[in-house]
């Protein structure tokens, strides 16, 4: 199944010269008015980072064919260059259920830098924000939950580590109620995985760090 945009000229009558078109395949193609193929473009290999390398929508930007505006299942919003083959990022957000890009479930800013903020989603990913930079500077992938949605996430008061809170998706229930531990440090790609947890087979909500970081408390 593909999606598809057109390009058409300005000038009246309008004119069909440029189509374009995305599948599940995660490539974007240009076509002309005959349906002949123009270019090709493999999501997976931009140099840009994406969770989920599969246009969910696309449209020709401005007045120019080339330009392209996509937006991709894992929720980031990219501009391809169809001149030069490449693409730049530019926003991005938790998807529902790994498919549309529009729900967040957790946030939480870090103690210790006000700049720094983390969010999770129903993707399953957790990102690490910086309000100065306006962009997000870390992400975990859904591969490093198992594909669970992450319902919840909080600080530690030390500022570095993060606990994530999984469950929640009616097709996913085999980690609802799992306690993930990360450690963010800067200057890092990823995040590292300290510990796993599961007390409970119930999606967990919320978590809440006491003071002194000694312990923690889970809704369910």
């Amino acid at each position: 199944m593909h999606i598809m945009d057109q390009f058409m000229q300005l000038q009246k009558p309008k004119k069909r010269i440029m189509y374009a078109t995305a599948g599940r395949d995660g490539v974007v193609k240009t076509w002309n008015n005959r349906l002949q193929t123009l270019q090709s473009f493999e999501l997976a290999n931009m140099k840009i980072s994406i969770l989920i390398p599969i246009a969910a929508s696309l449209c020709f930007g401005g007045q120019h064919e080339t330009r392209l505006l996509f937006i991709t299942r894992s929720g980031e919003m990219c501009e391809l260059a169809t001149s030069f083959g490449c693409a730049v990022l530019l926003t991005e957000a938790h998807a529902r259920r790994k498919k549309q890009a529009t729900e967040a479930q957790g946030l939480d800013v870090n103690p210790e830098s006000s700049d720094v903020y983390a969010t999770s989603g129903d993707d399953g990913s957790v990102r690490i924000w910086s309000c100065l930079l306006k962009r997000c500077v870390m992400r975990a992938s859904p591969d490093t939950f198992g594909g669970a949605a992450a319902r919840c996430c909080s600080w530690a008061p030390n500022g570095v580590q993060l606990a994530v809170g999984l469950g929640g998706d009616p097709m996913d229930k085999a980690r609802d109620g799992t306690l993930v531990m990360l450690r963010i440090q800067a200057g890092c790609v990823l995040p590292e995985i300290l510990a796993e947890i599961r007390k409970s087979k119930a999606p967990l909500v919320d978590i809440k760090w006491c003071h002194d970081g000694d312990f923690f408390s889970c809704c369910i």
